[in-house]
C-alpha cells in the first residue's frame, strides 16, 4: 500500500500545465472571472496564461495563482488595482516592442 501511495504522489506531481487563453471579455475584464478564460476558470497554479487580444485591459484585483508562464500581446494591458496585487509567474513572454 505504501508503494502505491508513493507512486500516485509522484505521478500527480508530473501533471502538465494547462494553457488558459483569454477570450473576448464577457462584460468584465476581471482576471478572476471564469467566463473570460478558455478553461472556464481563472488560471490556476502551474497553468500557462495567454492574453493576445488587441486593445484589452485585464484587471488584476488580487494576487494571481503561481503561473508557469504568461504570454501577453503588444496590444493588451494588465491593470493592477491594489497595492498588494502580485502577478506570480515563472516565465514571461512579451512582444519585441515592449519596453
Amino acid at each position: 500500500m505504501r508503494c502505491a501511495c508513493l507512486l500516485l504522489l509522484t505521478l500527480t506531481g508530473l501533471a502538465a500545465a494547462n494553457t488558459n487563453t483569454w477570450l473576448t471579455a464577457s462584460g468584465t475584464n476581471d482576471w478572476f472571472a471564469g467566463t473570460n478564460w478558455s478553461g472556464g476558470v481563472a488560471p490556476a497554479d502551474g497553468d500557462d496564461a495567454v492574453i493576445t487580444n488587441a486593445n484589452i485591459g485585464v484587471l488584476l484585483t488580487n494576487t494571481t495563482a503561481a503561473l508557469s508562464s504568461l504570454t501577453i500581446g503588444n496590444k493588451a494591458t494588465l491593470i493592477f488595482t491594489n497595492w498588494t496585487t502580485l502577478l506570480n509567474v515563472d516565465f514571461r513572454t512579451f512582444p519585441a516592442s515592449f519596453s
